[in-house]
């Protein structure tokens, strides 16, 4: 009985070491290939899910759209990933915080100068509705240089230009040296004469002369608002100072005054004299107030330079 189950033992042994050897045959090399591309299958559905998870799936020909391609690229570069901005903000633009506007202050108005008279209150001209209705721009002051005299009055001439300004300057003195300059030389008498057939007297070595105030008159004219008055009469006539009859009454001026005995020769002279110093005449704003020059002339002037003693000027000669 033991014989036979140690021959049992034995007979069945080579079997198990059979079983053993079977167990640790290597693989084959078909089922590497296979477990390889169930491995490849895996990372790819793995691969493919993530990106799904992520990105989502787009519509068919999408990854063929170069546009799309350029977004999704713009997209991971600029944006942040908390809060995706829209595709077509990528597409556009980087996705940047917005910066804040700059600040802006209004600007100041606009100050007028105020030209009409009388002038603005102190403090009312810096708002152009406050001002009073603004004239024109005066015109160039060759308007005046080149134009004749006597087409315009004393006051209108003044008037095209405003108060201080060196066209008014311009406008004021050349009026002076072509109308009142004239008269004013023509008149001037100085007593020098010495002969010994005129008797001796108190008018020798005298000086007669008038329109002394012409700074004055200037003055006047420059600092004021003029009122345009209704002349008649032109402000300067420059051909009459190179008529005859003005050459003759320079000549015989001195020649009544030195020689003459008859005062009365001067009556056409004196007044031709006070036309010409009244047509300079000018009112101003100021109520009572006027600009006037010559104002040192009257018809007794030349009483003192008259050659013969105590000869004066009557009024019964022509008007006083």
């Amino acid at each position: 009985m033991a014989n036979h189950n140690n021959n049992s033992f034995r007979h069945h042994a080579p079997l198990a070491n059979n079983n053993s050897m079977e167990e640790t045959k290597p693989m084959s090399k078909l089922e590497i290939g296979l477990f390889v591309f169930l491995i490849y299958v895996a990372l790819v559905t793995i691969s493919g899910g993530t990106v799904y998870a992520v990105y989502g799936w787009r519509a068919g020909g999408a990854a063929s759209n170069n546009e799309d391609i350029k977004g999704i690229a713009t997209f991971k570069q600029f944006c942040p990933t908390v809060a995706p901005c829209p595709v077509i903000t990528c597409k556009e633009m980087p996705c940047v915080p917005s910066s804040t506007p700059s600040c802006f202050t209004t600007p100041a108005p606009r100050r007028e100068p105020c030209l009409e008279a009388p002038p603005c209150p102190s403090g009312t001209c810096r708002v152009p509705p406050k001002c009073p209705t603004l004239r024109s721009a005066p015109p160039p002051i060759q308007v005046f240089l080149n134009s004749i005299r006597d087409t315009k009055t004393v006051s209108e001439w003044l008037n095209m230009y405003p108060p201080l300004s060196k066209s008014r300057l311009i406008v004021v003195t050349t009026l002076l040296d072509e109308s009142i300059e004239p008269w004013a030389l023509a008149g001037f008498v100085h007593r020098c004469n010495n002969s010994a057939t005129l008797p001796v007297n108190t008018a020798h070595g005298t000086t007669c002369s008038f329109c002394q105030d012409r700074y004055e008159y200037i003055k006047c004219v420059m600092s004021n608002h003029l009122i345009v008055e209704p002349q008649t009469e032109a402000a300067v006539d420059k051909s009459y100072f190179q008529d005859r009859e003005f050459t003759q009454m320079r000549g015989a001026l001195p020649e009544i005054i030195y020689n003459y005995w008859r005062p009365q020769e001067l009556n056409n002279i004196f007044l031709k004299m006070e036309s010409t110093f009244s047509k300079f005449t000018v009112k101003t704003n100021v109520t009572g107030k006027s600009c006037r020059v010559c104002t040192d002339f009257n018809r007794h002037i030349y009483d003192k330079c008259f050659a013969r003693n105590g000869l004066m000027y009557s009024p019964s000669f022509g008007r006083n």
